[in-house]
């Protein structure tokens, strides 16, 4: 079962330059000579070729060295990976949604285009459905809730479907991050926030006017510190700030404390609150 659809995704590669400043870096040898052998920080040595053949833990394509990917339009995905004069590269690659369903009737009425291949085995969901695009799978999800009576989330649905497209691209490409990428190379930031929580309240909501955000402090893994403060900038000036120096350090790993369900959750809602772009 088929339905054929002009593909949109077209290959592109593109490369991003590592920062001038960190063009001739290289680590020191430590005092008084220079490294031995047993000296060797195990962080700087790539895990093991034979462990990362592990198709199971690692998936089944082995391409080195990828670092991130998004959702690129309807069918494609961004690939982004690090080369080896510490440069960025992108590629577009061809994304097809997909689901597993367990059966094909529940698919009857839906108008949208779709591949259908029978998987083996005797597990509920017997058949892997591709889509032509995201659009379309998304639609799919809300035809198939309504037929089937069932949410998504259901532990009884009579379908299956991640609701990340990264996710899904990474499924079934067998692709994953960081193969043969010693964690020294991986450019990592840090950044924590403090904010302002208004009287009355026992803790800040960037929902409330005057709830800002009152400093940034962010680090990365070259060593680097800074700190901007609402004590010398409004907050919209600290946020567009913030989004100068993501830009110009170019992390490949933002990390920090509670990161996803505060920092990240209240810096976008103040963003959006002073119309500062955060891309």
């Amino acid at each position: 079962m088929s339905s054929a659809r002009g593909r949109s995704c077209k290959p592109l590669r593109f490369s991003i330059p590592r920062r001038r400043s960190e063009a001739g870096s290289r680590a020191a040898p430590p005092s008084g000579g220079a490294a031995r052998g047993g000296d060797l920080d195990p962080m700087t040595i790539p895990a093991a070729p034979a462990f990362h053949r592990n198709a199971v833990l690692f998936g089944h394509d082995a391409t080195p060295r990828l670092l991130a990917f998004e959702l690129a339009g309807e069918d494609c995905v961004r690939a982004y990976a690090r080369n080896a004069s510490g440069g960025t590269t992108a590629e577009l690659r061809e994304f097809r949604p997909f689901l597993l369903l367990a059966n094909t009737d529940l698919l009857a009425g839906w108008g949208g285009g779709y591949d259908v291949e029978t998987l083996h085995g005797d597990g509920l969901y017997r058949f892997l459905v591709l889509f032509h695009g995201w659009g379309d799978a998304l639609k799919a999800r809300a035809h198939l809730q309504q037929t089937s009576g069932k949410a998504p989330a259901a532990a009884d649905a009579p379908f299956h479907f991640p609701s990340d497209p990264v996710q899904q691209y990474l499924v079934r490409s067998g692709q994953t991050h960081f193969l043969e990428l010693p964690f020294a190379e991986l450019r990592r930031m840090q950044l924590d926030i403090e904010t302002y929580c208004a009287a009355g309240y026992e803790f800040p909501s960037a929902a409330r006017p005057e709830d800002r955000i009152t400093a940034i402090a962010l680090s990365d893994s070259t060593g680097w510190e800074h700190l901007i403060s609402g004590k010398a900038s409004s907050e919209p000036e600290m946020l567009r700030e913030l989004v100068r120096i993501v830009k110009d350090r170019d992390p490949d790993v933002v990390e920090g404390h509670n990161l996803f369900r505060f920092d990240l959750e209240y810096i976008e809602a103040r963003a959006r609150r002073h119309k500062v772009p955060l891309g």
